[in-house]
């Protein structure tokens, strides 16, 4: 058996194979390690397509099997001390060993919304190669389309009804997976790299105020919207933690573009899976409808569809309870879903002004960069005004997203706010 990069051991590969074929029966006869694509494909962790050549001894079948993995970085002992203080892959790692497949087994319907696992270590996770299957991300700077927002919205329907039911049947997520439902996104603690970053995207914020061509013609107003929109985007320290009003659910709670792979038909997205599991939390299903909607999706869609998608939503959502004996009137009103949605909105809104910044960025721009954690580091936790200047003169349509959740948040926040 070859196995050139030894990720593996005999006995992974083996159980890895058997898992996948519901067999032991098996031989392994190749393992075959190559990079995702060209060049480095993530800072975060370092990802490679698997290749498993093995045979059914009982029946004399033989079997090319796929598979995707994911694991630390191997680049330097710094580069991976600086990932484990994100505890992305300590969550991710308890999500697909324990808390997705808890989850799954809650689901009444047979829609799939996250890869099948067959293989965890705190520093590896080894998942179906769902890009073989025909699974494809969305075009990270282009908006998604009804079709592509209607299949989210029902998978995640599905994720939030399996959590309530989840929590019907055992104890709250909230104390069952404690450990691991600490947040890693929008964390207050200070010297902590994700707050950094926040604040880095806070500073970054402010400094393009000088182009919103709206309020170009009263600077009085604009040194207002300066001095306040600071304190606005902090809002959301306490708006990402679990409501004390509302009824939570586990939130992949990190939902755009490049998290979710979808499979096609004839142009159109049938089918899809959820990734990075990375940064989730316990939130009300609205923090993350509204985190999804203002990631993928303009001011105007939202504004033409939002009663559309979140009726889609519920309907969803309804069914998927009643397939497993539940009310949604009980568990989870209609009402309490459309108020949690009008007071969460402003996490959609933050969002969409801090994160906008590095995801819609331009890779030629961020690329050197990945090469020195120094250099990361400094884009992502210290300044990255030059980077998104430069995106924003090189870009109209980096441009156009950015100002306008800007503009959104200006207005339906700290506008509206002063004058009520």
């Amino acid at each position: 058996m070859a196995n050139s990069s030894g990720l593996l051991s005999s006995e992974e590969v083996f159980a890895i194979v058997s898992r996948r074929l519901g067999s032991e029966d098996i031989q392994v006869e190749e393992v075959v390690y190559a990079p995702i694509g060209p060049g480095m494909t993530g800072f975060m962790g370092d990802h490679l397509r698997i290749q498993i050549v093995a045979k059914e001894t009982r029946l004399g079948q033989r079997y090319e099997l796929q598979f995707f993995s994911k694991s630390l970085p191997t680049t330097s002992q710094d580069h991976i001390e600086y990932v484990i203080s994100f505890g992305a892959y300590e969550k991710e790692v308890v999500a697909y060993s324990t808390i997705l497949p808890k989850l799954r087994e809650c689901q009444g319907s047979q829609a799939r919304w996250s890869c099948d696992c067959f293989l965890t270590r705190p520093d590896l996770i080894v998942l179906e190669n769902a890009a073989h299957q025909g699974f494809q991300l969305h075009d990270n700077l282009t908006c998604m389309d009804n079709a592509h927002v209607t299949l989210v919205l029902k998978n995640l329907a599905l994720l939030h009804a399996a959590s309530i039911i989840f929590e019907e049947r055992n104890s709250k997520i909230e104390d069952a997976f404690k450990e691991v439902l600490f947040e890693n996104l929008f964390s207050s603690i200070e010297g902590n790299s994700s707050r950094n970053w926040f604040v880095t995207g806070i500073h970054t914020a402010v400094h393009i105020t000088k182009y919103l061509q709206k309020f170009s013609d009263d600077p009085k107003l604009l040194s207002v919207i300066k001095k306040e929109l600071p304190d606005t985007c902090k809002r959301m320290w306490e708006l990402a933690k679990p409501s004390k009003k509302y009824r939570n659910v586990l939130c992949h709670g990190d939902l755009w573009n490049n998290n979710i792979m979808f499979r096609y038909e004839s142009g159109r997205p049938i089918e899809l899976r959820f990734v990075d599991f990375q940064m989730y939390r316990y939130n009300p299903p609205a923090a993350e409808l509204v985190f999804f909607l203002h990631m993928t999706t303009r001011r105007a869609v939202r504004e033409a569809h939002l009663e559309e998608f979140l009726t889609l939503y519920y309907e969803t959502f309804s069914q998927e309870l009643k397939l497993q004996g539940y009310e949604s009137e009980q568990l989870l009103p209609w009402t309490e879903l459309r108020d949690s949605f009008d007071r969460l909105r402003d996490i959609g809104r933050i969002v969409g002004v801090i994160s906008l910044q590095m995801c819609l960025m331009d890779p030629k721009i961020i690329a050197p960069y990945t090469t020195s954690l120094g250099k990361f580091r400094k884009v992502l936790e210290q300044d990255r005004r030059q980077e998104v200047e430069e995106n924003i003169q090189s870009n109209p349509i980096y441009k156009e997203r950015i100002l306008e959740a800007l503009e959104e948040l200006v207005e339906c926040s700290i506008l509206k706010n002063r004058s009520n």
